[in-house]
């Protein structure tokens, strides 16, 4: 399971995810070690963007785990 680091509201957490292509686009699926442990879903459509299983989310929240993954994907 990859790690990274994810900021949110200006704090920095560890993020840990896993990944699986679906026919829609590519599923990740992980924990950003916060108190409590919050955990997320999303997928990175085909066709540019992202969806997450949980649209209640903030939004400012989906685009620091987007772009935290995004960064160490490019890494790899």
């Amino acid at each position: 399971m990859p790690t990274t680091s994810c900021e949110i509201s200006g704090k920095v957490y560890q993020l840990d995810y896993t990944k699986m292509v679906s026919k829609r686009g590519i599923y990740y699926f992980g924990k950003i070690h916060s108190v409590p442990v919050m955990g997320f879903a999303f997928t990175a459509l085909n066709g540019g963007g992202h969806e997450f299983d949980d649209s209640r989310e903030p939004f400012h929240k989906q685009e620091a785990i987007v772009n935290a993954i995004n960064s160490a994907e490019k890494v790899a």
